[in-house]
């Protein structure tokens, strides 16, 4: 209860800072720009059906009782190198992770979509088309994430472990043993941190102040954390993790790009020109995502 009430409260301190700041500092006016696909029927049903299935799936599929066992590309040497050696201290990476995959959760919605585009910049129709994005990128991560857990089978690196010892953890003997491949939480965590990066690349949400470029360098760093707090809690292998960020990646950004907003230029401060003695430099920082990392990239035109 009082993890509950501290990040309520956390949250609405972030929409209470944030809103007036997005519109009174800036006069960058958030519209939504006439080449940008709005949601469509058609969206709505993707949506629909794909947040359905996912739902489907979470309350009638069982887990698989088998899997395959034991990690690959590396797995082996990133657990020992990062696993918590006693119950307590992954207990404690469990707890941390979940906190901020929970935060995560609303993020999006409460200080993104109502606080600083609806509230703050006055933008009632394009927070609407945010929600609606949001809606339709969290649905996709669902139903994928839900699907590989349930009919993929793997099972997760404590299953050894609690074979020897049912004390090893709390999750010992749990139905979803064989649900390491992927990491929901990283998935849904690098989701919200595309939602963030692709809405503040394209609606400028906080005009030409860096706090949209922090909130998605920090979006991309609570994913991370999640993913890393995952391993030392020896709930999922690095290879999952690292399918859960690319999971992540492509819904939460690629999919809002490839439906939505398109691959034009982007706006302030993720794309700038910086005035020399030479002449200027243009400059772009985007989000990237490969198959064993996530992060930002920036790049030049002198």
């Amino acid at each position: 209860m009082k993890t509950r009430r501290w990040l309520a409260g956390l949250m609405l301190a972030a929409a209470v800072l944030l809103s007036p700041q997005s519109a009174a500092q800036t006069d960058h006016e958030v519209v939504w720009k006439p080449e940008w696909r709005r949601f469509s029927w058609t969206n709505v049903g993707f949506t629909a059906v794909a947040g359905g299935a996912a739902l489907g799936i979470a309350l009638g599929a069982d887990f698989r009782e088998d899997g395959h066992r034991g990690g690959v590309l590396g797995d082996e040497w990133v657990r020992d190198t990062c696993l918590a050696e006693s119950r307590q201290g992954r207990a404690t990476a469990r707890v941390i992770g979940d906190r901020i995959f929970q935060f995560g959760l609303v993020y999006p919605y409460l200080v993104d979509t109502i606080a600083v585009t609806w509230i703050g910049n006055g933008a009632p129709d394009v927070a609407l088309q945010m929600t609606l994005i949001n809606l339709q990128s969290q649905a996709f991560a669902a139903l994928i994430g839900l699907s590989t857990a349930h009919f993929v089978g793997r099972a997760r690196p404590s299953t050894d472990e609690c074979e020897r010892n049912s004390d090893y953890e709390r999750f010992c003997d749990a139905p979803d043993e064989n649900a390491s491949f992927m990491s929901g939480h990283t998935a849904t965590m690098a989701t919200t941190a595309g939602l963030i990066c692709a809405h503040n690349s394209k609606l400028a949400l906080y005009g030409d102040t860096p706090i949209g470029l922090i909130e998605c360098v920090a979006g991309i760093t609570a994913t991370a954390t999640v993913g890393m707090a995952r391993i030392v809690n020896d709930r999922h292998w690095h290879s999952d993790v690292v399918a859960g960020m690319t999971i992540g990646a492509l819904s939460g950004y690629v999919l809002p790009m490839l439906l939505h907003y398109g691959w034009g230029d982007s706006g302030p401060p993720f794309r700038g020109t910086l005035d020399t003695d030479d002449g200027s430099i243009q400059s772009v920082l985007m989000p990237m995502a490969g198959p064993t990392s996530l992060g930002v990239g920036w790049s030049a035109l002198f």
